[in-house]
């Protein structure tokens, strides 16, 4: 929806107007493999990345990936979706959407 309503950036509006930055992805351990069905839906309807990291070897690198990957997606305007300690050994896949907005409110 947002890609309607905005320049492909989203980061310089014409006439002045909001800022809006959008990063979807779904992360799923390398162990493993996702449904076709579901990774296309992902991709299409919500514009998701799909990628395959290691939580199970290196929980903290997958997450300094996925936090990496936001930060150059928004333009270092999100610098961190996935706090300390919020991906350990055991997380099978993560879900993320990040939208940073910038605007002046009328009401």
């Amino acid at each position: 929806m947002v890609e309607h309503a905005f320049p492909d950036d989203g980061l310089q509006p014409r006439g002045g107007g909001p800022c809006i930055v959008h990063a979807c992805g779904v992360w799923h351990d390398a162990a493993g493999t996702l449904k076709p069905a579901y990774r296309d839906v992902a991709a299409a309807s919500c514009k998701a990345v799909v990628r395959a990291v290691n939580f199970i070897r290196k929980p903290k690198a997958a997450m300094d990936q996925i936090n990496s990957w936001v930060k150059a997606v928004t333009h270092n305007l999100i610098d961190l979706i996935l706090p300390r300690g919020s991906v350990m050994d055991h997380t099978r896949l993560v879900v993320a959407t990040a939208v940073y907005f910038k605007g002046i409110w009328g009401t």
